[in-house]
């Protein structure tokens, strides 16, 4: 026996299949999985960025492809944390731009910039829907990839 403490898990792979409702229906990852430690999910950008080909990244979001049937999706700051509240995760990552290596130092600054701006989203977005009731017992952290030039 393992004895883990916590597990993370996918928000990309978990959001395509099974789907966060279907998540939701189990009452979040703990009634799914039957773990009653700690969860932590990541935001699914890297997946987004890393398993879509024609992946866009714009001040919105991250538009992608799925890898499994090809539909088309919008990872927001917002959207990625309304399925991380689906999945009842202990601990949110906040959505983070990545950059393709080699990136300019330019390119590698908007990343920064849009990582920052999305964050600053992030926990607005999660103060407002913890006043409504939402996301009381779950907490947000951001993560940064940075680049090089």
């Amino acid at each position: 026996e393992l004895d883990a403490k916590i597990i993370l898990a996918n928000t990309y792979h978990m959001y395509l299949r099974p789907t966060s409702k279907v998540v939701k229906d189990f009452g979040g990852l703990h009634g799914f999985t039957k773990f009653d430690r700690s969860f932590l999910t990541d935001s699914g950008g890297f997946q987004a960025f890393s398993l879509s080909k024609n992946s866009k990244h714009f001040n919105e979001g991250i538009e992608f492809k799925s890898h499994i049937d090809g539909s088309r999706h919008l990872f927001t700051p917002k959207s990625v944390l309304d399925t991380q509240y689906d999945f009842n995760s202990d601990i949110m990552m906040i959505l983070d731009d990545l950059v393709a290596l080699p990136a300019t130092k330019e390119r590698v600054k908007i990343s920064v910039d849009r990582t920052i701006l999305w964050a600053k989203e992030a926990i607005t977005y999660h103060k407002s829907m913890q006043n409504k009731g939402i996301g009381i017992g779950q907490n947000i952290f951001g993560i940064i990839q940075g680049g090089t030039d």
